[in-house]
C-alpha cells in the first residue's frame, strides 16, 4: 500500500532530536561508544540529522565544571567516531544538558554553559512531585531575569503528579517551549495529554529521550507519525521550523 504523500514528506524531512542520552558513560544512557554508534545509526536511518546530547545534570551530585569537562571529552570521542563513517559525517551533535530543577538555580552563574550549544536555550527537567509557587518563581526568574529561554522537558510525564493543576497552568502561560517524548505518545493516557498540548498553541519540540538500543531506543519517526495523525502534517512542519530556529539552521 502506498503511503500518503504528506506522511512520506514528513518522514523525508531532516529531523531534529532535541532530547537524547546518547553520549557514552555520562548518565543512565549509552553505556559505551559502541552503543552510542548504534543509537546514532538508528537516528540517521530514521532521517534525523541534528541531535542534541542532553545528558542529565544533577547539581546535588556533581560540580558543573566537572560535568562540562566530562561532556566535552565524551562529545569529542563521539565526533571522532562519526568522522570514520560516511553516514556519520551528515550528523550534527550539539552539546546540551537535561538540567534537573533545584532551588536557587536561576541565580547560578553556570546556567548559560548548560544551554544547548550556540544558544541561550535550556532543557529544564522539573521535579516529579506536586509543583508549588517556588517552582513557578524559579522558572519565571530564569526566563525574565536571566534572559534564558526554556524548553520544558517531556511535558507529558509531569501530569500524573499535578493533582492541583494551578501551578502547572501558570507555568504553561509563561513564554517557554514544551518538549514531548516520541515513545510516550504511543500510550493511550499520554496520547490524550498530547492532544491537549498540540491544541494548546504552545511552541512544541519533539525528542526521543533515547537511552539505549533496546527499551528506550531512538524512535523519533514513530512519534512524528502519531503527531501527524493527531494534528496533521502542518503541525510537524511547525515543529521542524521551530527546531531549526532554535538551533539557528
Amino acid at each position: 500500500m502506498r503511503k500518503d504523500m504528506s506522511t512520506r514528506n514528513a518522514e523525508e524531512r531532516k529531523m531534529i532530536d532535541f532530547h537524547t542520552h546518547i553520549l557514552p558513560k555520562m548518565d543512565d544512557g549509552s553505556h559505551d561508544i559502541a552503543q552510542t554508534k548504534q543509537m546514532l545509526k538508528m537516528e540517521y536511518d530514521q532521517g534525523v540529522r541534528q541531535i542534541v546530547s542532553s545528558s542529565h545534570f544533577y547539581a546535588e551530585r556533581e560540580f558543573p565544571e566537572k560535568f562540562l569537562e566530562r561532556r566535552a571529552d565524551r562529545l569529542k570521542q563521539v565526533k571522532e567516531m562519526l568522522q570514520e563513517e560516511e553516514w556519520g559525517k551528515e550528523l550534527q551533535i550539539y552539546a546540551g544538558a537535561e538540567v534537573l530543577y533545584y532551588n536557587g538555580m536561576a541565580d547560578s552563574e553556570i546556567l548559560p554553559q548548560l544551554c544547548i550549544e550556540g544558544t541561550n536555550v535550556l532543557l529544564l527537567e522539573l521535579p516529579f512531585c506536586q509543583w508549588d509557587r517556588e517552582v513557578y518563581k524559579e522558572v519565571y526568574k530564569i526566563l525574565e531575569r536571566r534572559g534564558i529561554r526554556i524548553i520544558l522537558a517531556h511535558i507529558e510525564r509531569y501530569y500524573p503528579y499535578q493533582k492541583k493543576k494551578e501551578t502547572l497552568e501558570e507555568i504553561l502561560k509563561l513564554p517557554l517551549t514544551i518538549q514531548m517524548n516520541a515513545g510516550e505518545l504511543t500510550t493511550f493516557g499520554t496520547r490524550r495529554i498530547a492532544k491537549k498540548m498540540l491544541k494548546s498553541g504552545k511552541p512544541l519540540l519533539l525528542g526521543s529521550d533515547c537511552h539505549n538500543t533496546e527499551r528506550r531506543a531512538p524512535n523519533l519517526r514513530e512519534g512524528r507519525a502519531i503527531i501527524e495523525k493527531l494534528a496533521g502534517a502542518e503541525t510537524l512542519r511547525e515543529i521542524d521550523r521551530l527546531g531549526e530556529q532554535v538551533l539557528g539552521l
